[in-house]
């Protein structure tokens, strides 16, 4: 029997929301006999792989520059992701700038949608998906939110986060 998690807001099963039962499915056709995640952040990570495996494997560097990236367009909170958060986030981590650049201009990058190649502009497939790589980063204690006010903007990403346990 498969549980899926409840939704915090809503009390219905994540699967109640379109996005969400359409990962759920294609998780579960990719897991034919193994155990389906149980948590939100963990669909969204199987999911996130799934997706990226699709463009090529991207290196550890340009991973952690992706990761960066949505934080600082999550924390400034814009939806439109440009060269500014690509460049912030490759100061605060490094990272494979041309190697990432040239993948999201190629559209070899399925998290991400290129709007416009100059200026930069790109956008999150979801804005769910920016919530969780948001949420990962300030797991992994890379990075720091200058001030923090509780708005529904982090609602998701602080919901998954505190999935994930103490590491958030």
């Amino acid at each position: 029997l498969l549980r899926m998690p409840i939704d915090a807001d809503t009390r219905r099963r994540v699967t109640a929301n379109p996005l969400m039962l359409s990962m759920v499915a294609s998780i579960a056709e990719l897991r034919t006999g193994i155990d389906m995640p149980t948590k939100t952040a963990e669909l969204y990570s199987v999911a996130a792989e799934t997706m990226l495996s699709r463009g090529g494997a991207l290196s550890g560097s340009a991973m952690a520059l992706l990761q960066a990236t949505f934080f600082e367009a999550h924390a400034a909170q814009q939806r439109i992701i440009t060269k500014d958060h690509l460049e912030a986030a490759a100061r605060r981590v490094g990272g494979a700038v041309g190697e990432l650049r040239e993948r999201i201009l190629q559209d070899r990058l399925p998290l991400l949608r290129l709007l416009k190649a100059e200026p930069l502009q790109m956008q999150a497939f979801h804005l769910s998906f920016q919530e969780f790589y948001a949420m990962r980063a300030l797991s992994s204690g890379r990075v720091r939110l200058p001030a923090f006010e509780w708005d529904v903007w982090w609602c998701n990403a602080v919901l998954m986060g505190v999935q994930t346990g103490n590491t958030f």
